[in-house]
């Protein structure tokens, strides 16, 4: 089991960080596989989404008091983790360290969350 920890992040805000070490190419638990989504095109699908252009909204939690901790994903140029479009799963591109910031490209991501509709 991966543990994952909410903390302030130097990147920006709030971020996700392992209190395990995660060897490379682990799947790594990050969204419920339960999680409800919709489109809002409010503050709130603006704060907490990803932008769909093709609803011309952001598709984000339907219910906003249960967010997974992949919503608190920040994004690098040069992340330590991918998202794997075919299998609807993120995976550590590397070794993650104990009290790591798991990192996302959010270039790529904005368009993999539709997978979850």
């Amino acid at each position: 089991m991966i543990r994952f920890l909410l903390q302030p992040s130097l990147i920006h805000g709030v971020g996700v960080f392992t209190l395990d070490e995660i060897p490379s190419d682990t799947l790594l638990p990050l969204f419920a596989a339960d999680e409800l989504l919709t489109t809002r095109t409010d503050e709130l699908g603006e704060r907490f989404g990803f932008w769909n252009p093709s609803r011309g909204g952001y598709d984000c939690p339907a219910d906003l008091h249960r967010l997974s901790i992949g919503w608190y994903l920040n994004h690098s140029d040069e992340p330590n983790t991918r998202y794997v479009t075919a299998e609807d799963a993120y995976y550590s591109s590397r070794r993650i360290l104990v009290g790591e910031e798991i990192l996302i490209s959010y270039s790529s991501e904005t368009s993999s969350r539709e997978c979850l509709q």
